[in-house]
């Protein structure tokens, strides 16, 4: 029979006491939100764990949802601060969103809409909250998908919007499997005159909408209704 003495009992007890204590170091680490700094610009946040770089997409991107909450920059010298979360289905060590809806980007290769391949395109009510109005698919709609898409990337977009407000508003949000939840978004806008546009705020970039596209829009958000 092996007795032990109160020493060895001693050193088993530190021992004991010292893993405890690096688990319970370990958890919390590990529950609580990552801490980001913000570049001296202003243009993007470095997770201070991982190192990684999150710059700010452009506002056309916007996510479809947002998941649980990742990380949270806080302006040490007013207090202010921002928090990060991830996009459902998308790698957050490449895509994250904050409560403003913006998204950053960690890749390396540029997120380009122009080259995706569309699965579907939302006409979207966006008065108070986003309402999907309805939709138009690859799979279905492949012609209009196509037409949409090709007139906002390589369309002349240089129109000018008339000085009156739109009579019609709808929000464009074109997705794809490959950037799953993320969507590239810009506006549509008619007029009483007969005029429409397809029209992004940030880059002023108007494109003229041609009248049957125009009608198949209204006639398709008449039909939801």
């Amino acid at each position: 029979m092996t007795t032990l003495c109160r020493g060895s009992l001693g050193i088993d007890m530190k021992k004991f006491l010292l893993l405890l204590l690096s688990l319970v170091l370990l958890l919390c680490s590990c529950s609580g939100l990552r801490s980001f700094e913000r570049d001296a610009e202003g243009y993007g946040y470095t997770d201070k764990r991982s190192d990684l770089y999150y710059v700010e997409l452009d506002a056309a991107f916007e996510p479809a949802k947002t998941g649980e909450a990742f990380g949270e920059y806080e302006n040490e010298k007013t207090g202010a601060k921002r928090t990060f979360s991830e996009i459902p289905d998308l790698d957050p060590a490449l895509f994250l969103t904050d409560e403003y809806l913006n998204v950053y980007y960690a890749g390396e290769t540029p997120v380009d809409a122009s080259k995706w391949e569309l699965s579907a395109i939302l006409v979207c009510d966006e008065d108070v909250i986003s309402v999907e109005m309805f939709r138009f698919t690859a799979e279905k709609d492949a012609a209009t998908v196509a037409e949409i898409r090709s007139l906002w990337f390589e369309g002349t977009g240089d129109a000018m919007l008339p000085f009156s407000d739109a009579s019609y508003k709808r929000r464009i949000k074109m997705s794809c499997d490959a950037y799953p939840n993320l969507f590239y978004c810009f506006s549509f806008l008619a007029y009483d005159s007969g005029e429409a546009y397809f029209y992004d705020a940030t880059s002023r970039r108007t494109v003229a909408v041609p009248d049957a596209l125009v009608a198949l829009l209204r006639s398709a958000a008449a039909q939801e209704n």
